[in-house]
């Protein structure tokens, strides 16, 4: 079939879409480098049109954002998530450089919501990561915590899993967590 044949309307132009009113495309691969399973759970719940996370890799490419700048809209996003349902990993790529794991534990204090995030940032790092500006370096962990909210740092062997406690594996994981951090504005 010929391209001519496959697109009825030859006055069209093919960069329009009657079904989505965006001008970005999803293209799908999968490498270890991409998140599909999240994908696969955008789908599940119908948001698959870019989000605040998106919008920063766009503005990426029209300026260089700072290391905390490119980070904190995937990572207050995986905090949400997280608060949503509690002690579940929530994981993902944040603003494409570091790849996340996060859980909390949500204690609700006189309708406060306040918890303790654990954190971690699995190894090794996205490739060009450290080029970033404003990169943390030695303060990764404590730059990452402190878009989470300011709280009390603690480092702890064991992470939450779906099915209980892991060990922290350290050859392969940077791991924290932020105690007593007010979520209420996180959900």
């Amino acid at each position: 079939m010929s391209a001519d044949a496959a697109r009825p309307d030859q006055s069209a132009p093919l960069h329009r879409s009657r079904f989505l009113p965006t001008s970005f495309v999803w293209f799908l691969g999968f490498t270890p480098e991409h998140d599909y399973t999240l994908f696969e759970r955008r789908a599940e719940v119908g948001h698959l049109l870019p989000d605040e996370d998106d919008e920063v890799q766009l503005e990426l490419e029209r300026e260089q954002l700072d290391f905390e700048s490119r980070i904190r809209p995937g990572v207050l996003e995986l905090v949400r998530r997280a608060v949503a349902a509690p002690m579940v990993p929530h994981r993902g790529t944040v603003g494409g450089l570091l790849r996340v794991e996060l859980s909390v534990a949500v204690v609700h204090d006189g309708g406060e919501a306040v918890g303790d995030v654990w954190l971690i940032v699995h190894l090794p790092l996205q490739p060009d990561a450290a080029q970033v500006p404003g990169w943390p370096g030695s303060d990764l962990l404590t730059t990452v915590a402190g878009v989470i909210g300011a709280g009390d740092l603690d480092y702890d062997s064991q992470v939450p899993t779906e099915d209980g406690w892991r060990p922290l594996d350290p050859e392969t994981e940077l791991g924290i967590v932020v105690r007593n951090v007010e979520l209420a504005s996180r959900t």
